[in-house]
């Protein structure tokens, strides 16, 4: 047997011993791994400049536990950080189990792997950028690059999963760092129960990441550039949905107090749209900005999440065939639910209150860049909006249909400006200046709707073309 395995064999056989307490292990040189393994209870200090992975697993099929096992770095200024903690490439069937990684670019960075479980592992002070901002002065340059696999690499993070798939992330705790589990390139991965709060930049993040399951999660206080001078979020998330990640389930999260506590984004020009995921149950509330955005993308559904005590509850522009259904929404400081150049729309059965209007629908010069979509076909139905100054503000959109609605103590009911063929019906609506207020609009019907202590029940004015019949006062 050569030397180098000698050294090799020698190392392994350490690392698999068992000891009562733990020892500090100062070493210069890569841990391999490819064979079963249970790791000492010690303290490892390896640094990796050169990004092979201080501990790197080589062989498919085995576990790795490292309970009561620590590895770091010697590197105490996270702005600095390089290199990673484990590594592991191109791999099947590997388990990755407890102990405590810190100090690396990455924590834990997994490429073209399947079928790997990451598991109970605590990652501890990866590498975080120094802001420029201070609290009394804002600067841009601060703003997180989210277009780019290049631009968000720089920034390093707790995991990074890239191109692989079938892969889980269960109970890895990762926080007061700048990203917790970032996945790029991946399908069928689950990130569940794990504890990725207090980041600087995001909790969790998916570029082209397909068909994951995002679930019972806690990644509160995700954010950056928050003061009492300014407020300005810099693109920080709870979660981050990018570039053509779709068809992924996320619920039973908590992501509150997130620069944007929910962030899904397709961004014309530079990135493609996230489509047909499902958002279900969530703790969106007290975000800075917005409780959920998902803009330039089609199909998402927005189910029982909680948006409240944020600045706007749902901003959804660009969105087209989405659903949100079965929301709270308390307390924002904006609209419970804004949407501008959407299409095709659904919103069902949410409880909107104390906002400063409840449902704003509504399209206004853009530049080309972005593009001016048209506003159309909305259904708002069996939505309770309660204790504001407006209930709906629909503007400049055609084909909506208002139906089964309780509106009760808004100052002002429903206002239509510059739209067409809008049907309100059959709502139930009491209290305010008037229920329905129709200005510049073309085939509205304003039928079948049961009104109470309203003086004025519809006002329109000569542009207008109203239909009103069987508003009964109850």
């Amino acid at each position: 047997m050569s030397i180098g395995k000698l050294a090799i064999a020698a190392l392994t056989l350490l690392t698999v011993m068992s000891v009562a307490s733990p020892v500090l292990a100062e070493t210069s040189g890569q841990i391999v791994v490819d064979v079963d393994s249970r790791f000492a209870s010690q303290i490892a200090t390896i640094d990796d400049p050169s990004e092979k992975g201080a501990l790197r697993i080589t062989k498919d099929g085995i576990t790795v536990d490292l309970d009561g096992y620590k590895l770091r770095s010697t590197e105490t200024d996270m702005s600095k950080m390089v290199g990673i903690g484990i590594y592991a490439k191109g791999l099947k069937d590997v388990t990755i189990r407890g102990g405590i990684i810190a100090g690396y670019k990455w924590g834990i960075y997994l490429e073209d792997c399947e079928n790997v479980v990451i598991e109970g592992t605590v990652i501890e002070s990866s590498r975080m950028q120094h802001n420029v901002s201070t609290e009394q002065n804002y600067d841009t340059s601060d703003w997180l690059n989210q277009w780019s696999i290049k631009g968000f690499e720089q920034y390093g993070g707790a995991v990074y999963l890239k191109n692989s798939a079938n892969c889980t992330v269960r109970g890895v705790t990762a926080e007061f760092q700048q990203n917790g589990v970032q996945l790029v390139d991946s399908r069928s991965i689950t990130i569940e129960d794990c504890q990725l709060s207090f980041q600087s930049g995001w909790g969790i993040h998916l570029w082209n990441g397909d068909n994951c399951k995002i679930r019972r999660n806690v990644a509160e206080f995700c954010q950056r550039l928050e003061f009492w001078q300014y407020s300005a979020g810099g693109d920080s998330a709870g979660i981050l949905i990018a570039n053509d990640s779709c068809f992924n389930i996320i619920e039973d999260n908590s992501f509150a107090h997130g620069g944007d506590a929910f962030f899904l984004t397709g961004q014309r020009p530079w990135l493609k749209p996230s489509n047909f995921n499902i958002v279900r149950r969530n703790d969106c509330r007290f975000s800075p900005h917005n409780g959920i955005e998902a803009t330039f993308s089609r199909g998402n559904r927005f189910i029982e999440n909680d948006v409240s005590h944020s600045r706007y509850g749902f901003w959804l522009g660009y969105s087209y065939e989405t659903i949100v259904e079965g929301n709270n929404i308390d307390g924002c400081i904006e609209d419970g639910i804004a949407i501008e150049h959407g299409h095709a729309n659904e919103i069902i059965g949410n409880a909107i209150s104390d906002c400063r209007a409840g449902i704003r629908i509504w399209q206004r010069p853009m530049p080309d860049w972005i593009g001016n979509d048209p506003s159309y076909e909305y259904r708002v139905t069996g939505n309770v909006l309660k204790d504001m100054r407006n209930g709906m503000i629909i503007e400049d959109t055609e084909n909506v249909y208002i139906s089964g609605n309780a509106m009760m103590a808004c100052k002002e009911q429903v206002i239509i400006t510059r739209c067409a063929a809008v049907d309100v019906s059959g709502n139930a609506i009491q209290g305010g200046r008037f229920a329905v207020k129709i200005e510049e609009s073309k085939s509205v019907s304003v039928t079948g709707n049961g009104i109470m202590d309203i003086d004025n029940p519809v006002i329109a004015d000569d542009e207008s073309e109203v239909r009103e019949e069987g508003n009964e006062a109850v």
